[in-house]
């Protein structure tokens, strides 16, 4: 599934089968190679934020349908554990299939043993257990976390694990299970929060309305339902959390772009990000206000804008989003057609709540089609709403206005990172005159969908610099 997002393969596989702990004869080697993935400071303080967002997104949504159901509004209960159920369903599902196809790449009688690598011992024993027709127990707990929608927690909670453990052991090494956790973060927001934003959204509006036109007794101070905070603090975690998805992904396609790893050494990255969240932050704030007010103004016209939304975006994701590296033709043409449809029918949904760009070069271009199709709607909506007489809401004015200031800043911003920190953007500093090395190039080169490992022999570079 992963495959569908992916510009070109993973460069390794981690896991729990392996030995961290790197021989002397080639730790220096790791070191000194820029193509191995080197787990930073910053990228440790990423993943931990990203745990703590997914955990305070799924409990501030569960107490959000908790206060709804206290309350009496089942409709809204029933449409918010809708979007927690099918999408958690969903994601564990995918889990649970990645962590058989890791399993399983542990036990293809095929896969060589890395070099200079001792998991001979621990790879033999796994396969002797599958030849003898028995059952890991690893994979019986894997299958009780994911019955128990746990699946998402274990692969944030693993990356972080592995993230510290490289830190503190490898230095440098590949990766691949951050792979899977950035696309299950991707899923889970776009799939689960942001369509929980409409429905707690248009609710939240609601009750802003009742309360604006109630009348109460001077000297009394107006009572503001308990359950109205949570569900403020759930569209907050839900906007942070899909920002934040958005982030983690698009540093794993940055890379696995080989040009796009050279040049991330010499940028900032931890402002880059910072940057790319206030971009995503707002632009997906400034969205969701324009949808939510036409939502509560029209009602089920909202079917309308977003029908046209979603054909619009389907074109575009058609028209600048072909994917012709030569790498990813490969993996396009190993992968089966309802994969490659499937992903541009994904991208198009991402796009109803915030442009993304899966190619590889420049998206600045890419970015400024889509977000010109998405200002116009979203002014166009906006215009309905408050140039509406019959719409009375009191504060149509403050959240009409507010969704031009929020995109334009957000806009602002994006030009910014794309201007100054973007690596497509950075030229490469790197000596052309030194020759490739690739002695270490595939510790584990693997293939995920074909669930195969080519050894790449380790060799001594010909001249050093």
């Amino acid at each position: 599934m992963k495959a569908l997002f992916a510009k070109t393969y993973p460069k390794c596989t981690l896991s729990s089968n392996y030995d961290y702990s790197i021989p002397e004869d080639i730790d220096s080697e790791l070191r000194n190679n820029d193509s191995i993935y080197k787990v930073s400071i910053h990228g440790l303080i990423m993943y931990f934020l990203t745990l703590v967002c997914f955990v305070s997104d799924i409990y501030t949504d569960l107490q959000s349908c908790q206060a709804h159901y206290n309350n009496g509004n089942h409709l809204t209960w029933t449409l918010n554990a809708l979007f927690v159920i099918c999408p958690s369903l969903l994601i564990n599902y995918l889990s649970f299939r990645w962590i058989r196809n890791e399993y399983n790449i542990d036990l293809h009688e095929n896969a060589p043993i890395p070099a200079k690598l001792d998991t001979t011992e621990k790879y033999t024993k796994r396969e002797a257990t599958k030849l003898e027709g028995g059952f890991d127990v690893e994979i019986i707990l894997y299958s009780i976390l994911c019955i128990l929608q746990l699946g998402p927690l274990y692969w944030h909670i693993q990356t972080l694990y592995f993230a510290v453990l490289f830190r503190l052991r490898c230095w440098k090494i590949e990766k691949n299970t951050e792979d899977e956790n950035s696309v299950q973060e991707l899923l889970e927001s776009f799939f689960e929060s942001m369509p929980q934003l409409l429905i707690q959204g248009s609710v939240l509006f609601h009750e802003i309305w009742r309360l604006s036109e109630e009348r109460v007794p001077e000297g009394v101070t107006q009572v503001v339902p308990s359950w109205v905070y949570m569900q403020l603090l759930s569209i907050a975690f839900s906007i942070v959390s899909a920002s934040t998805a958005i982030i983690s992904y698009n540093g794993s396609l940055q890379y696995s772009a080989q040009s796009d790893r050279d040049s991330t050494k010499y940028y900032n990255k931890l402002l880059s990000n910072a940057l790319e969240f206030i971009w995503r932050a707002f632009t997906i704030t400034s969205r969701t206000i324009s949808l939510i007010l036409f939502m509560v103004a029209y009602r089920y016209w909202i079917i309308l804008p977003t029908a046209i939304h979603f054909l619009l975006s389907l074109c575009h994701v058609l028209e600048f989003q072909t994917l012709n590296d030569a790498e990813t033709s490969r993996a396009q043409t190993q992968k089966p057609l309802w994969g490659v449809i499937g992903s541009r029918f994904l991208n198009t949904l991402f796009h109803f709540f915030a442009p993304f760009n899966m190619v590889d070069g420049s998206t600045i271009d890419e970015y400024v089609n889509a977000y010109a199709v998405e200002a116009i709607e979203d002014v166009t909506m906006v215009y309905l709403c408050l140039w509406n007489d019959n719409f009375t809401f009191p504060h149509k004015y403050f959240f009409g206005w507010a969704v031009p200031v929020l995109l334009s800043f957000g806009l602002l911003t994006m030009i910014t990172h794309h201007g100054f920190f973007l690596p497509n953007h950075i030229p490469s500093r790197a000596n052309d005159d030194k020759p490739a090395d690739t002695s270490t190039k595939a510790m584990l080169d693997s293939d995920n969908d074909e669930m195969e490992l080519e050894e790449v022999p380790l060799e001594t570079p010909s001249s050093s610099t």
